[in-house]
């Protein structure tokens, strides 16, 4: 079967499922090829009720992609990806997400939801094996920013040394968010994000989100001292070895925020460094707004613990399973 038969077919299943889908989308809205995505109109005139309809919807568009897209060649992955992404924008980002927190518990989703201004930033991972792509949306009562994924534009440095303004955008999917200051003219949150690099490699980040009641979204804060490559940085880029986990969170117990210390071991195919996990950690501790890194958090050496060992093995006169010594059972026989 041919790409254009495929293409033929998967548009029939498309109509087939706008029509009947998930027994609330009751017509089909978008043009034919389904690469321009929704059309205007089409939103303002579905009702409030609806906007769980459409995320079904885009949820169903993701899964159909993540189970075929191994047997898709390209100009199919990007027909889909570019409805994704439609229908993510037009629909999925709305006002509605403010008061419904379904949405929170897909795990493709990344959703910091900050009740206080309120707002809710929505992070979105297109599910590409060989260049993944991220998009992200900050929704607030009366509008909406969308923010334009540029970190595979830009290396390590730059993104560790440079706040940004919206649209720009470290893309990443965020795991983890830690409030730092809120109040009703604006909100500051520490998150955590994740994304692929493509083959070889992958990167964690913390970054300092700032949502304004005006519809302002900063990143970046020059909050992080004393790191390895020297002066002040506005967020932390850890770029490693996609084959090793490392982890990169704030741990409630210890009241800071824990890093595998990393180290280099070889090389990839392509040349660059392997850095992986060495066994250690490092840690950013928070003292007042600053967050002062440390190398080593644990320099202890580790505690030599005492193993208990049967006492049969401490007999002398019998071996380890507890049975008497074949030459003592010789001397008793003579």
């Amino acid at each position: 079967m041919n790409a254009s038969m495929r293409r033929i077919i998967f548009d029939l299943f498309f109509i087939a499922l706008s029509l009947h889908g998930y027994g609330q989308v009751v017509e089909d809205t978008r043009n034919v090829n389904g690469i321009e995505g929704v059309y205007s109109d089409s939103i303002t005139a579905r009702e409030a009720g609806l906007w769980w309809a459409d995320v079904m919807h885009f949820i169903k568009l993701y899964e159909n992609f993540i189970s075929s897209r191994d047997s898709l060649d390209k100009l199919d992955a990007e027909h889909r990806l570019r409805q994704m992404d439609s229908l993510f924008s037009e629909c999925v980002c709305k006002s509605e997400v403010l008061d419904d927190q379904r949405i929170d518990t897909m795990p493709f989703m990344g959703v910091v939801r900050d009740t206080v201004l309120p707002f809710v930033v929505l992070t979105y991972e297109y599910p590409d094996l060989h260049r993944p792509r991220y998009r992200a949306c900050v929704v607030l009562p009366d509008r909406v920013v969308h923010l334009e994924d540029e970190g595979s534009r830009r290396n390590v440095r730059f993104w560790m040394y440079r706040p940004v303004i919206a649209p720009r955008w470290l893309g990443g999917l965020y795991y983890n968010a830690l409030p730092l200051h809120r109040d009703s003219t604006a909100s500051t949150w520490m998150v955590f994000g994740y994304r692929q690099l493509g083959t070889y490699h992958c990167r964690k980040f913390i970054d300092v989100l700032t949502v304004g009641r005006d519809g302002g979204v900063h990143s970046g804060r020059p909050v992080f001292y004393g790191i390895p490559e020297g002066g002040v940085a506005v967020r932390y880029v850890v770029d490693y070895s996609r084959e090793a986990f490392v982890h990169v969170n704030y741990d409630t117990a210890l009241g800071r925020i824990m890093m595998d210390h990393l180290c280099p071991l070889g090389r990839h195919p392509d040349g660059s460094v392997r850095l992986v996990p060495d066994g250690t950690y490092s840690a950013f501790v928070p003292k007042g707004e600053k967050w002062y890194y440390v190398d080593k958090v644990f320099k202890d050496p580790p505690r030599r613990e005492f193993v208990p060992v049967p006492s049969s093995s401490l007999d002398k006169r019998r071996d380890l399973f507890g049975r008497e010594r074949k030459e003592r059972r010789k001397r008793r026989a003579r």
